[in-house]
């Protein structure tokens, strides 16, 4: 995508299939829109949340099991088009589901597939924080709560979300 010629297309004249390229060469599976870079001037060709290559290839074509950036090729079945496959920003909340009532819980993000941005942890008793990915929360009564944490990338303008339910035991 964005190559340039002289004079014509900017493709040799032959099929092309499953491309992402304007003008189109007129192939199978050939899409014109932008593949929405994280960052191309950067030299960043990882694909966008929101990209029309995401699952937009055709597996026939695939010759190796890791991508440019040395992750998985094929992602949720089909193979994205492109040098690098779509990675989903993922989350989960590692905590002891158990803690007494008036005492500090530990509470850790980990993070898959990217970095986090930013963070929102809701603690399921109208108490909150941001952009932190190991907190401490005291619960002062007893009963089950459930605490979300939501984070996001700017970068590849992905969000997800993760729970967990605490058992707030009283004395």
């Amino acid at each position: 995508y964005d190559n340039a010629c002289t004079n014509g297309a900017n493709y040799y004249d032959g099929t092309y299939n499953y491309c992402c390229t304007t003008p189109s060469p007129g192939g199978l599976g050939d899409i014109t829109g932008a593949p929405l870079f994280v960052n191309e001037s950067g030299g960043n060709f990882q694909l966008q949340s929101n990209s029309p290559c995401i699952n937009a290839g055709d597996n026939a074509y695939v010759t190796t099991t890791v991508d440019f950036a040395d992750n998985p090729r094929i992602i949720n079945g089909t193979v994205d088009m492109g040098a690098c496959e779509f990675q989903p920003l993922t989350v989960t909340i590692v905590a002891d589901a158990n803690v007494a009532a008036g005492y500090p819980l530990q509470l850790q993000a980990i993070i898959g597939n990217g970095m986090a941005t930013s963070s929102f942890w809701y603690f399921g008793d109208g108490t909150t924080t941001t952009n932190q990915l190991s907190v401490q929360h005291i619960w002062s009564s007893p009963g089950t709560y459930i605490v979300t944490l939501t984070v996001s990338n700017n970068i590849a303008t992905q969000t997800t979300t993760a729970y967990i339910a605490i058992n707030v035991m009283g004395p």
